[in-house]
């Protein structure tokens, strides 16, 4: 369960900062005091069931992208997922992605 309870903090963190909220904010928005959103958001707390809808709406998803933790990853398995891609692709795209990789890497 702890696994679980981390995984929906991260996401909501995610989503919350992609949304531009702070802390404080989104507790506002829930109903809940900034604390227990420190709480959720550092893995300590899970919410509660009927918190979750309410987190889905403030975010602006719906509830079962908060459970969308599949882009979580490590850096070896990332790596391992870009090697993958790597080798798929056409002389064309390895062109393209040279160039994108040049450019963040300078």
């Amino acid at each position: 369960m702890d696994d679980i309870k981390k995984l929906i903090g991260q996401r909501i963190r995610e989503l919350r900062l992609k949304k531009g909220l702070k802390q404080s904010e989104l507790a506002e928005i829930i109903g809940l005091e900034p604390r227990s959103i420190s709480r959720i958001e550092s893995g300590y707390h899970f919410p509660k069931d009927e918190h979750l809808l309410k987190f889905a709406y403030a975010l602006g998803v719906n509830i079962k992208e908060l459970f969308a933790f599949s882009h979580i990853k490590t850096e070896q398995e990332l790596k391992k997922d870009i090697i993958r891609l790597l080798k798929n692709a056409n002389f064309q795209q390895l062109t393209e992605i040279y160039r994108i990789i040049e450019v963040i890497l300078s």
